[in-house]
């Protein structure tokens, strides 16, 4: 039938009518009022908050522009190794690729003959240096820029002194704490002293950077020998240009490419290694962001539950006067979406806020370069709107049992009894759908082809995503049936946690509600605790490891430079005991050392010393068809060894150096293989069908000392690998027994000290070791030492569980004040029939304590579940549980309720 505007009128009259009955009752109960803004505004200021830190980290376009340009045009480069032609990324111009085949006669242009006209230029020149820390040298790296001039104004920053006179030098403050020096002090190297003229500062790098500045016609700029062209002026390189420029081997990074870049089919060819937004992380926000809707709704049915109740018997009065059920739906409704509104905009405020401190520390604490405070706003207005969206969904429920109630049993308060077979029902249907998609989520996961972005990931991820969102409304719909149980075993419970428990059966509109919303929070908290531990494993793993954690190793042989040229240096072998002492001295006594011996001929010639070194297959070589950049995605060059390791290439040793290889005890199959004539490996590049080969190279090709003509393998010996499983890559080629090299005629020496430490050393202690070695006469003797992944990626990823427990902590609280409130009646009923104040205090812990601790274990169900499996569908990923944060967490929010219960319950007066 359609609407008269009369009709109209009196519909929009009526809403307006639930409006403000709703915001009368909001005024005259603000306290309750407030705990619900609260419980509702929680997760949305934490999403709010994570959106805006993640946005703030991510630089503008003009931002990249002037942290990488200052106020130039352009900067060029020549890519120096790759084969002619090549193109490379926009706005990347290390990322390179080859085109078609290689042009052996192209040889790249010189910087200064590839600029184009028209523009005034500037040199930078990077390299690195050797500066003295009282008689240790410390390299850095070494700019040679005119770094003050105006064309490099936002880039460079003068932060304290003044502009360098000649032959005067500037250095980051990284650089001068690490040497304990000041604006006025000299930096010592062994081709001078400099005066230091003031502290320099370049945007985009962390302050705790070490970087000596120098002008291009300083003395040390010898030292610096990549060269980067600057254009300045006004006229800006195209990407066209940047094109031409690529023909002839030299890379740029332009402005206006950066501001206005060109379009994504010019530089797919890139593919994964220029996308700086992961598939597979855009799904699993989508799933985050499911969840947490979810989460909030429950947080806000607890809240909304507790409202309805105090309002049950003026909503009957309502209705005994007349007023229709979907009056009274409107009623509750209407709060819903003021609160909500209320939460929402609240809540993202508060995010904002929250976003600010937290980039203002990670900038002071210099863990993280945060380019500017960026607010995504279309962002901020969703996830503003979930809130509001999610206290509508809440206060569904509560406003059809309103519609729903008695009028008259409300109004003499009495309770209809729980529907709880067909919450069972649902329940067991919630958790079996949970488990049947879960289970083929997991499948297609498995499957093997599941690559990122594909359509078999996105439907993996979207059924494991539907699965844990069944999982947690599925928990929470048993939790009726939890109850009852736990009211069961209660009997031999002190008083007050059985008169809690069958309190919690008995009156499960108040319990269920609570339990949901610390479950939802703990579930939150779990789950952010448990992709924190995977990105911090994650970020541990993509460390380059040269050790073992707390590991060091010192060189045992010293080469003294020949007399002249053409002659052999000498080879002195050192003491262990005064290197182990200098250790020692600074970083306390060691849990472990050892004298390690490596493969090697003990030779005094730099270019004529006899190398062995483990082959590497043809099959598992990294694949560069026609000069393209590595995929990272393929093991064989993800793996490929750099040979940076504190080790020995190539160890011999037994079952104590083995364990010092691997970082723990090895196993009896390891230690098997390696008794036998196996060589363990732990890079599979160096493994093909089970077998490995050492070759011998003669490096100077037979020529005299000190002529080099180029390597070349004069032997080779084959023999059966072993590949370790689950041990730290640290970039070594492997280890072999000494009857081994016996048996293959390969001489051995003692290479090293190596030294298990406590923990592991700081730039300063490092520097301290260093200093002791230079007093034992020891001064070629490097303290080659793990320093471990940035201690910046730890600080980040820990700031982010800890929020989220807070968060867990806050609600479990707030949900405590609003159980006590709703409780309130049976406190002065307690009260009236003599209860002392300790047994009601102990009655709301125990209260407290049940509905958490219940919420509490169900909640970290149902946020490991997902978690692990999400986590395991992303293959960059390893499942870490973070078992003693969430143990702490499923203890501290219990007790944290129960004492937020026993000390918000204070003496009543009498009523009647």
């Amino acid at each position: 039938m359609k609407r008269t505007p009369a009709r109209r009128r009196n519909s929009i009259q009526l809403s307006r009518l639930s409006f403000r009955l709703a915001w009368r009752d909001i005024l005259a109960h603000r306290a309750r009022s407030l705990l619900i803004v609260a419980l509702i505004a929680l997760p949305v200021a934490a999403l709010a908050a994570a959106a805006t830190v993640a946005a703030s980290t991510q630089p503008l376009p003009q931002e990249t522009a002037q942290r990488e340009l200052g106020q130039t045009q352009a900067r060029l480069s020549v890519a120096d190794g790759y084969p002619l032609p090549l193109t490379q990324h926009p706005l990347n111009e290390s990322l390179i690729l080859g085109i078609g085949e290689a042009d052996p006669d192209l040889v790249p242009a010189s910087l200064d003959a590839a600029a184009p006209d028209g523009h005034a230029t500037l040199t930078e020149s990077l390299g690195a240096v050797d500066v003295l820390k009282g008689e240790v040298p410390v390299s850095v790296e070494l700019a040679a820029v005119d770094a003050l001039d105006p064309a490099f104004a936002g880039k460079y920053e003068l932060a304290d002194g003044a502009a360098p006179g000649a032959g005067e030098v500037l250095a980051s403050q990284g650089l001068m704490e690490r040497l304990g020096i000041g604006v006025g002090d000299r930096i010592n190297t062994a081709d001078g002293s400099y005066t230091v003229s003031g502290v320099l500062h370049q945007t985009g790098v962390l302050k705790s950077a070490e970087v000596l500045y120098v002008a291009p016609a300083h003395p040390l700029s010898d030292f610096a020998d990549r060269d980067r062209l600057y254009l300045a002026g006004d006229a800006p390189l195209a990407w066209a240009e940047v094109r031409a420029l690529n023909r002839v081997g030299v890379v740029a990074l332009s402005r206006a490419v950066i501001m206005n870049p060109p379009a994504a089919e010019d530089y797919a060819d890139f593919g994964a290694l220029s996308s700086t937004i992961k598939p597979e992380m855009v799904l699993l926000g989508a799933v985050a962001g499911l969840l947490a809707l979810a989460e909030t709704t429950m947080l806000a049915g607890a809240a909304f539950a507790v409202g309805v109740r105090k309002q049950r018997r003026a909503l009957a009065l309502l209705s005994a006067t007349g007023a229709e059920a979907s009056r009274l739906q409107g009623v509750v409704l209407s709060s819903g979406i003021i609160l909500g509104g209320i939460a929402g905009f609240g809540g993202a405020v508060l995010g904002l806020g929250l976003a600010w401190l937290t980039t203002t520390a990670f900038h002071a604490a210099d863990v993280l370069p945060i380019p500017g405070y960026h607010v995504p706003w279309p962002a901020l207005a969703l996830i503003a709107l979930l809130g509001t969206v999610a206290a509508l969904i809440a206060a569904l429920v509560p406003a059809r049992a309103v519609a729903r109630q008695d009028a008259f049993a409300a109004l003499r308060s009495s309770q209809a009894p729980p529907q709880q077979p067909a919450r069972i029902r649902t329940a067991l249907v919630l958790l079996t759908t949970a488990l049947v998609s879960g289970s083929a989520g997991g499948l297609l996961a498995a499957g093997g082809s599941a690559t990122s972005g594909s359509l078999r990931f996105v439907v993996s991820l979207v059924a494991l995503g539907s699965a844990a969102l069944c999982l947690l409304l599925g928990l929470v719909m048993l939790t009726g049936r939890v109850l009852e149980t736990v009211a069961s075993l209660a009997g031999r419970l002190p008083v007050p946690l059985r008169m809690a428990a069958r309190d919690a059966t008995r009156n499960r509109a108040r319990s269920v509600p609570s339990i949901a919303a610390i479950l939802a929070a703990t579930a939150m908290a779990t789950l952010a605790m448990t992709g924190t531990a995977a990105f911090y494993e994650k970020a541990k793993n993509d460390h380059h490891w040269t050790l073992q954690e707390t590991d060091a190793v010192l060189g045992l042989q010293q080469l003294e430079e020949p007399a002249s040229p053409g002659q052999a240096g000498t080879l002195e072998q050192l003491d262990h005991q005064p290197l182990l002492d200098a250790v020692e001295d600074v970083m306390g006594p060691v849990h472990q050392s050892m004298i390690i011996s490596s493969v090697m001929s003990a030779c005094t010639d730099l270019y004529n010393c006899t190398q062995y070194q483990m082959a590497i297959p043809e099959t598992n070589t990294c694949p560069q068809p026609d000069g393209t950049a590595p995929d990272p995605a393929d093991w064989r060059c993800a793996d490929a060894p750099t040979g940076a390791s504190g080790f020995p290439q190539l160890l011999v040793g037994g079952e104590s150096e083995l364990a010092a290889l691997l970082g723990k005890e090895p196993d009896a199959q390891t230690l098997s293989a390696l008794e036998t004539g196996s060589a363990v490996l732990l890079n599979p590049v160096y493994e093909d069908s089970g077998k490995a080969t050492i070759e011998v190279i003669d490096p100077s090709g037979g020529g005299a000392i000190g002529e080099k003509l180029g390597p070349s393998v004069v032997e080779s010996h084959e023999l059966n690998a072993f590949l370790t499983e689950g041990v730290r890559d640290i970039d070594v080629m492997g280890m072999i027994s000494p009857q081994t090299a016996d048996e293959l005629g390969i001489p051995t020496w003692d290479y090293g000290l190596w030294v298990d430490m406590e923990r592991t050393p700081t730039t300063d202690e490092a520097d301290r070791v260093q200093q002791q070695l230079a007093s034992t006469n020891s001064t070629n003797t490097p303290f080659a030492y793990e320093p471990g992944p940035p201690a910046g990626s730890q600080i980040i990823a820990w700031s982010v569980a800890a929020f989220a427990a807070l968060v867990a902590l806050t609600a479990a609280g707030i949900t405590a004040g609003l159980a006590l409130a709703d409780g309130r009646a049976d406190q002065t009923t307690l009260a009236g029939v003599g209860a002392a104040p300790r047994m009601r205090k102990a009655l709301a812990a125990a209260q407290s304590l049940l509905t958490s601790g219940i919420g509490g274990t169900l909640g970290v169900v149902a946020g490991l579940l997902p978690a692990i499996a999400i986590l395991a569908l992303i293959r960059d990923y390893s499942v870490i549980v973070p078992w003693a944060q969430v143990i702490a967490v499923l203890i501290v929010v219990p007790l944290l309720g129960a004492v937020a219960a026993w000390l918000s319950t204070r003496s009543l007066p009498q009523m009647r």
